[in-house]
């Protein structure tokens, strides 16, 4: 057929408008695709009875890996609870199913736990507060859990007990309210009022309590606790929220003990960080449903943490205080069982993977426990494991065994084991050198303010113009000052006044001089229970009174209070005064 269209063609290039041979031509090409197409057609057809009949070349390896893999996954042998190990394939079946058919299954009704709370406790749970929050279920399982309960289903986020309950990573806009809380809070008291020691005091007393109950439940962003930082540094140093100081201490030593050079406050980065590892701590410790379902979820079958948050916004927290907590926990050794041989750090500060550090070694393969090298209460160390121990210097034989005990987490830094959040701040926070001037400073017979006004010296941060130069700020520098002497015959009474607490007791004083400068007299005088302003127009009072009656002329009358001032100019005066003012005018 390739040949006919050739020579057809050779026909049209010799004949152009020869139409026989473009008709033919035509035709010639229909009956060659045919016949390229019925050709294809057949050896698919001839490929596919092969392939049938023959099979494919690698069928036989997907075959092989298919049966070694069903073979390691297949269940061979099985334990009952009698201890009576099972290897007949029905028997392990029937094992499995009777299993998983009880832990599944409600043995009393679903509701009866919560009855049982209820008359145990007194109490009685409030169907229109309380909320069912579901895992991924149909609508017709949901129906049928809040049938049973009674209670209506939630969804997230929401709050419990002030504490925003999120599904994930915990945001900066879902602690917003938290530090709007601590804001409020600082703002709400009369800061010109409170001491530095003063100040001091309510950071550790108020203001940083406020985030450790949320703080104990979820890590807080870095983000935040820096805003958190920063408005207590404001407030310590400053009583305002968003004004910083030029000459303070570093937050670093504030955050220190006594003996160390600080006043004893806490770092909220450290404080968090302790309440995370008691999370871990009962993480790596279960001993309730909590913990349990938190290690079934995150821990994978390699014996290592799960990477990934699936959803919680607590395991971000836990994960992180991982290392911190097996840097200061150890293990009394008992029958080895819970202990892996290569994973934890069981010998020493750190684990058999950790100073081996060989990426090209299968670490998730290896699950051997400690108990496989304990036999009868007694070590019993295999000569390739041997020279591991002698490589890193590791006496093995000096680990005693308390046999026919569990293994048992200890905290290392307590003596009898025992975790606490106060340790654990202890082991994370950054030590410094102790000094010889703290026991001279803080004493109870030595006032609390004169304390701090040492401590600052101490530290060298008095705002004296070497220290404000220091900072970049340029000083006013006065050349000349001088009193302002009245007139001939005149007189100038400069007056004062304040009061201790405002409102508290108070008291006034005036002095008057001539136009010379010499001193005519002088009046000290004790108030009552006044205001600052109060005790300030008592005084340009008591002033005018006393030159009246000497039959002085005034000049003026001199104040360190405008509105004082402005209140005598506009006549305009508190009315509890208007009669002595009369009467001294």
């Amino acid at each position: 057929m390739s040949e006919k269209v050739e020579r057809v063609h050779q026909q049209l290039d010799n004949d152009v408008e020869n139409d026989v041979a473009a008709r033919e031509m035509a035709m010639a090409n229909q009956l060659l695709s045919q016949a390229l197409h019925n050709e294809e057609e057949l050896w698919w057809q001839k490929a596919r009875i092969n392939w049938l009949k023959s099979g494919n070349r690698n069928m036989a390896y997907f075959h092989a890996l298919a049966h070694i893999k069903r073979n390691k996954s297949l269940i061979h042998a099985l334990q009952n609870e009698d201890g009576r190990l099972l290897e007949d394939q029905d028997e392990i079946k029937a094992l499995i199913v009777n299993f998983f058919s009880e832990k599944f299954s409600f043995k009393d009704h679903p509701k009866s736990d919560l009855i049982f709370r209820q008359e145990t406790s007194g109490q009685v749970f409030s169907a229109e507060k309380s909320k069912l929050y579901l895992g991924p279920m149909n609508n017709a399982k949901k129906e049928k859990v809040k049938d049973i309960y009674g209670f209506d289903e939630g969804c997230l986020p929401t709050t419990n007990l002030g504490i925003p309950l999120v599904q994930g990573r915990v945001t900066k806009e879902i602690l917003r309210p938290l530090v709007g809380k601590i804001k409020k809070r600082a703002t709400g008291w009369a800061v010109n009022l409170l001491s530095l020691q003063g100040r001091e005091v309510l950071i550790q007393s108020v203001l940083s309590s406020i985030s450790i109950f949320s703080m104990g439940i979820y890590k807080w962003p870095t983000s935040v606790i820096k805003e958190g930082e920063r408005i207590l540094q404001n407030f310590l140093w400053s009583g305002e929220l968003e004004y910083k100081k030029a000459c303070v201490v570093t937050w670093d030593k504030v955050c220190k003990p006594f003996k160390e050079g600080g006043i004893n406050l806490r770092w909220l980065k450290k404080i968090s960080q302790s309440l995370m590892m008691k999370l871990t701590w009962n993480f790596l410790n279960p001993k309730d449903e909590w913990a349990k379902f938190m290690q079934a979820k995150f821990i994978v079958k390699a014996r290592n943490f799960s990477t990934i948050t699936k959803g919680s916004s607590i395991w971000v927290g836990v994960r992180g205080a991982l290392e911190d907590v097996s840097a200061h926990s150890g293990w009394v050794i008992g029958d080895g069982d819970c202990i892996n041989l290569w994973h934890d750090n069981w010998c020493s500060p750190l684990s058999l993977k950790e100073m081996i550090n060989d990426d090209a070694i299968p670490w998730s393969d290896q699950k051997a426990k400690v108990s496989y090298i304990i036999i009868e209460g007694r070590w019993s160390i295999p000569n390739n494991l041997q020279l591991i121990f002698d490589r890193f210097g590791v006496d093995i034989h000096r680990i005693k065994i308390n046999h026919h005990k569990p293994d048992k987490r200890v905290w290392k830094p307590d003596l009898i084991g025992k975790f606490s959040v106060k340790d654990a701040f202890k082991s994370i926070r950054n030590k410094g050198q102790p000094n010889w001037w703290f026991k001279f400073l803080f004493r109870r017979a030595i006032h609390l303010r004169l304390s701090m006004w040492g401590w600052r010296l101490c530290h060298g941060k008095l705002p004296t113009d070497d220290n404000v130069q220091k900072k970049g700020i340029t000083l006013l520098k006065i050349s000349s000052y001088f009193w302002e002497l009245p007139n001939h015959d005149e007189i100038k009474i400069n007056i004062n006044g304040a009061a201790k607490g405002n409102p508290g007791k108070g008291g006034i004083g005036c002095i008057f001089r001539d136009s010379e400068g010499k001193v005519l007299s002088s009046l000290a005088q004790g108030l009552g229970l006044v205001t600052n302003y109060t005790a300030e127009c008592k005084a340009i009072i008591k002033g005018v009174e006393l030159a009246a009656s000497n039959g002085w002329l005034i000049a003026w009358v001199k104040s360190d209070s405008k509105s004082a001032v402005k209140a005598f100019n506009s006549d305009n005066i508190p009315w509890t005064l208007e009669a002595e003012w009369a009467k001294a005018k």
